[in-house]
């Protein structure tokens, strides 16, 4: 997915450095301390070498970075869906909101809307609800 800075945030601030990439920095540290610590123990257990210990720092760094990323790449995508169903639930209460005001309306067109029993009910639960808009 493509990550936009959110509309009024100013360029310095911290969702903007290195072109938005700060969001990477998390799963870089916390990819190192997890390759330092299981690379130590790992190696340490099998009484490897210092110079091996080295290499293993790497191998573990790769495998752990992937499986960071991975780890975030499902998180945002579970929070995506999250944000998705709740913006379909605001849409439904918004297009039952905009019938709502066009029955009204149309109500309000009607020449003789006295002589018309369900325009004038519309009308006075419209005029008697209390509007927050």
């Amino acid at each position: 997915r493509v990550w936009k800075v959110p509309e009024g945030e100013a360029h310095w601030q911290q969702c903007e450095y290195g072109g938005g990439s700060v969001k990477t920095f998390p799963v870089i540290w916390a990819s190192c301390m997890w390759a330092m610590v299981t690379s130590y123990w790992l190696t340490r257990a099998a009484q490897r070498s210092p110079q091996q210990q080295r290499w293993t720092f790497f191998v573990h760094l790769t495998g752990i970075y992937f499986y960071e990323n991975a780890k975030s790449f499902y998180s945002r995508e579970k929070l995506f869906n999250r944000d998705f169903q709740r913006n379909q639930m605001f849409a439904q209460e918004e297009y039952i909101k905009l019938r709502k005001d066009f029955r009204v309306r149309q109500a309000l067109y009607e020449l003789q809307y006295v002589d018309h029993p369900v325009a004038e009910y519309r009308l006075k639960e419209y005029f008697v609800a209390k509007k927050s808009n």
